[in-house]
Formats: C-alpha cells, sequence, structure tokens
C-alpha cells in the first residue's frame, strides 16, 4: 500500500529546504509566502 511508503510529516519537515506555516492569521501567512517568493526572487537573479 502506498501509504505507508511515505515519509512522516516530522521526516518531511527535516529534510525540507522551505517550510511556510499554516497555523497562525492570513497575515503572518502572507508575509512568509511574500519573504519566501523575494528570496527565490534573489536566487534567481544569481
Amino acid at each position: 500500500m502506498v501509504i505507508k511508503t511515505q515519509i512522516s510529516r516530522k521526516e518531511r519537515l527535516a529534510i525540507a529546504n522551505n517550510i511556510i506555516s499554516n497555523d497562525r492569521d492570513s497575515d503572518y501567512l502572507v508575509n512568509q509566502v511574500k519573504k519566501l517568493h523575494n528570496e527565490f526572487i534573489s536566487l534567481a537573479k544569481n
């Protein structure tokens, strides 16, 4: 069964390069998205 072969949330978070948390208000979420977007734009310029 496919689900048995998937890694746990803890393991996914441990190997993730970027994480956007969705456990606070929408303003916080928007700020996280903007920050990450700006980081990606910066990386793309280099």
